[in-house]
């Protein structure tokens, strides 16, 4: 076989597997070296299927080369980072403002909203916070639009895939959207309009 078939294959399978390999950078790297140990023993003692042990370190380059870009390192106050302020059952959720980006939209007697994070009401107070999230509000509500900047309680929770490998993965479509949580609002009543819409996000498309 052609050397570079296996490169080439593994590669592939190593970008196509990556977004179900969740490791942290430290055991990314550390697999990295750990695959390359059959290579670094087929060149010390050389054999007629030397061939096969380039395909796991470069396996794994696959994964490394794709993941900073399904996976990125997020600033401290990403809204994501707030997740775990906003699972108390005895309450609504978390309080949180920001601009709307795209919506309303309707869809089974839902409303979705795309908004940019401003700030988080956490266990210190409100505090800065950055990032996109997709708000959706039980009911059709029609009190914010495009380009205001609102105020919501929901709960806030990372975005999941239910299907199986190779079927439709929602959260992977929201984060190339640059979407890395997702908020719930049980009613219009803990949506509040701050500011009507103004500048570029209000402008019709």
């Amino acid at each position: 076989m052609r050397p570079l078939v296996p490169v080439f294959i593994s590669l592939v399978i190593g970008t196509l597997l990556a977004p179900y390999i969740e490791l942290k950078d430290s055991a990314r790297y550390f697999l990295f070296a750990l695959s390359l140990t059959p290579l670094l023993i087929s060149l010390a003692r050389p054999s007629q299927y030397g061939w096969v042990t380039v395909a796991p370190p470069f396996f794994v380059i696959g994964v490394l080369l794709i993941s900073p870009y399904i996976r990125p390192e997020l600033p401290s106050n990403h809204i994501k980072n707030f997740i775990q302020e906003s699972t108390d059952r005895d309450t609504p959720g978390i309080a949180f403002e920001g601009r709307v980006l795209q919506g309303p939209e309707y869809s089974n007697d839902r409303t979705r909203f795309e908004v940019d994070s401003n700030r988080v009401l956490g266990s210190w107070g409100w505090q800065e916070a950055t990032g996109k999230a997709l708000i959706t509000i039980d009911g059709h509500a029609d009190i914010v639009a495009k380009g205001d900047y609102a105020g919501f309680i929901g709960r806030l929770n990372e975005p999941g895939s239910f299907g199986n490998p190779g079927e439709f993965d929602y959260a992977a479509t929201l984060k190339r959207r640059g979407i890395y949580a997702t908020a719930f609002v049980k009613d219009e009543l803990l949506v509040r309009r701050i500011e009507e819409g103004s500048g570029p996000a209000s402008w019709v498309e």
